[in-house]
């Protein structure tokens, strides 16, 4: 009986230059491993049998496009590996994210018939019997199997990480299609990072071990399997159960896209980079060709809704992986993407929460492999904050590795907040003083204490960028919790925004409007009058009265009891009656009015509101109303909305 496990299977890819240990299982006494480039025999090696078991180990050849042949001989018996191809491998793993599948992209057969001649294999590793609810190993196991899939057979990758299509996709194109390349498919759904971990890593890091112990997440040999559907996230079952089985593979690195399941947990964010750190040491040292020069490869996580509304837990997540990267940068690199948009495949029954955008995140993921793997190029990493100093009422923010230099992607500036020592985080506006320095500030804090950029939930579309990548998240100050709520309606440029609505457990993430008519007004951006570029337009051609509706939305509130006052410059005010109403718990409306407090200039006036004795509850949505009695013309045109916070 002779049995190699699946990894060592015929169309298979592995790494180049390294030590490949094939294993598996045979009653002979000793096997033999014969490597061969046609009839040609590039190496040979014996290994003994021990309990019916053997690890066999074979020097592999530099990268060529030509396929070899491994021959594994017991006795009589032998087993041959056909169309094996020597290059660059990678182990893609994660959660959902990295899951996802290339044939829920948009053009997935396109994109995956596009790289049918390239020369790119795919490892799809299994699921155990009953995947969530699986008997999982307390021990590592080497009972779930896999295949080999080279690209060429189309339809039998499009159920590949899209992650990692991409990745590979542009490998390929920086090797110029000389150099083969491959990745061990091997995520999980909803997955901790704990559970990727071996208890063999954890018991190797004590501290790290001890909190393990004192969270309670070990559990006791009676308490094993015992969690039903969530067996899965038991700690050590995803290692146990599913990378076990690649053990004596090496890889060039990892590519990484989870942390999600990891957000809403305190005491997980607090601790996470120490996670990254015991999976970054035990892989190098197990699977990396080379230990010195292993690198793990993140994604940040995309701006979903973790937590209440206005809770920064995806910010506190991410700056585990900025940190990890800024102390080890050998080891560790991070891709930030919540510039993108959150593409959609709800067709194909898409569950929300994974945006098909994955082949940029791909992408991205290679650039940064490519830099810090095959040095590529010179901007090994996104931009990160280094410095941070108060000049008067601004703050002045100096970055590292800015590259060509900081730039803003569109008329404004998004996600960018500043606040004082209240920690009330205010829309912020900057000016880009040096390739690597900007000021923030708002108009009406003349003590600013600290600045976050890219710390919130449903906020994506950030648009501050350095070199090649988008600038990564930061906050001056992230050592305590703090809160954003995000107020698209303060920027006339965003007209939609992408929002949790959901309702009775029902997901709903859709773009909703940010601004909506009134009545039978109309409403739209105005280029024609405005005092910078654009502003918006509220009419109505039957009625005197016209107005523009904001409603609250979650990590969107309408929270106005920490602000004194709103301004808003408008034009056609000859005559004009404003009044903001506010819609509270649904059921009460208070109407405040707005007074003027410029004159008129170039037919803009300026008016504030006032947020004195507000009633208790929480506001549903603001409507703004504009009267004109008399006027043949019934519109307003609104420019620079802007809350004044309490002194």
């Amino acid at each position: 009986m002779l049995q190699l496990l699946p990894v060592f299977s015929s169309h298979a890819l592995f790494q180049q230059n390294s030590t490949l240990t094939l294993r598996g299982r045979s009653d002979a006494a000793s096997v033999s491993v014969r490597l061969y480039a046609g009839e040609r025999l590039l190496a040979e090696q014996s290994a003994p049998v021990t309990d019916g078991a053997f690890a066999a180990p074979i020097r592999t050849p530099a990268a060529s496009l030509s396929p070899h042949r491994i021959a594994v001989s017991a006795g009589a018996e032998e087993c041959v590996l056909e169309d094996v191809l020597f290059g660059e491998l990678w182990l893609a793993s994660g959660q959902s994210n990295m899951e996802f599948p290339t044939n829920m992209m948009p053009d997935a057969v396109r994109f995956v018939t596009e790289m049918a001649d390239k020369p790119v294999r795919f490892y799809a590793q299994g699921f155990p019997e009953g995947r969530n609810a699986a008997v999982f190993p307390r021990e590592p196991s080497d009972a779930v199997g896999g295949e080999w899939r080279p690209v060429r057979n189309v339809s039998r990758v499009l159920g590949m990480s899209a992650v990692g299509t991409a990745f590979l996709r542009e490998l390929t194109h920086y090797f110029r299609d000389r150099i083969p390349v491959g990745i061990l498919n091997v995520s999980w759904g909803g997955s901790p990072i704990r559970g990727w971990i071996p208890e063999e890593a954890f018991r190797a890091d004590a501290a790290l071990w001890e909190k393990e112990l004192s969270f309670g997440t070990v559990p006791e040999e009676k308490e094993w399997n015992t969690r039903g559907a969530n067996n899965y996230q038991q700690i050590f079952v995803l290692y146990n159960s599913r990378i076990a089985p690649l053990r004596g593979v090496q890889v060039r690195g990892v590519i990484w896209y989870q942390g999600e399941n990891d957000c809403s947990a305190e005491w997980t964010r607090r601790v996470y980079a120490q996670y990254l750190r015991c999976y970054q040491r035990f892989y190098a040292e197990h699977f990396g060709v080379d230990p010195s020069n292993f690198m793990m490869i993140s994604s940040l996580l995309y701006p979903w809704a973790y937590g209440g509304s206005g809770d920064v837990s995806l910010g506190l997540l991410n700056q585990a992986f900025i940190d990890t990267a800024l102390e080890a940068p050998h080891k560790f690199a991070f891709a930030p993407i919540a510039d993108l948009p959150p593409l959609w495949t709800y067709h194909r029954g898409n569950h929300p929460i994974h945006p098909a955008n994955k082949y940029e995140v791909g992408y991205r993921l290679a650039l940064l492999a490519e830099t810090n793997a095959y040095d590529r190029g010179s901007q090994r990493t996104p931009a990160t904050l280094a410095a941070c100093e108060r000049e008067g009422s601004r703050l002045i923010l100096r970055f590292r590795h800015a590259s060509s230099g900081l730039r803003i992607d569109g008329p404004q500036v998004r996600g960018l907040y500043v606040a004082g020592a209240d920690d009330l985080y205010l829309s912020a506006q900057c000016e880009i003083l040096s390739p690597d320095t900007m000021a923030v500030w708002h108009p009406f804090l003349s003590d600013p204490k600290n600045a976050a950029y890219g710390w919130s939930s449903m906020e994506e579309g950030i648009n501050l960028w350095a070199g090649e990548f988008p600038l990564a998240p930061f906050a001056t100050d992230p050592s305590h919790p703090f809160r954003i709520e995000a107020k698209p309606w303060l920027d006339l440029h965003r007209q939609s925004l992408w929002c949790d609505a959901s309702r009775d457990g029902v997901l709903n993430f859709f773009y909703y409007p940010v601004w909506q008519p009134y009545g039978t007004s109309e409403i739209c951006l105005d280029r024609a009058f405005t005092r910078g570029d654009i502003s918006l337009r509220v009419s109505d051609d039957e009625n005197e009265t016209c107005g523009a509706v904001v409603r609250a939305r979650r990590c969107n509130r309408l929270d106005l009891t920490n602000y004194a006052a709103l301004r808003v410059d408008l034009y056609n005010t000859d005559g004009l009656s404003a009044a903001l109403r506010l819609t509270i718990d649904g059921k009460s409306d208070v109407t405040l009015p707005f007074a003027p407090i410029t004159e008129v200039s170039d037919g803009w006036q300026t008016f504030e509101v006032r947020f004195d004795g507000l009633p208790e509850g929480e506001i549903q949505k603001m409507t703004f109303l504009f009267t004109h009695a008399e006027k043949r013309y019934h519109f307003v045109n609104l420019e620079r909305p802007v809350l004044i916070p309490r002194t």
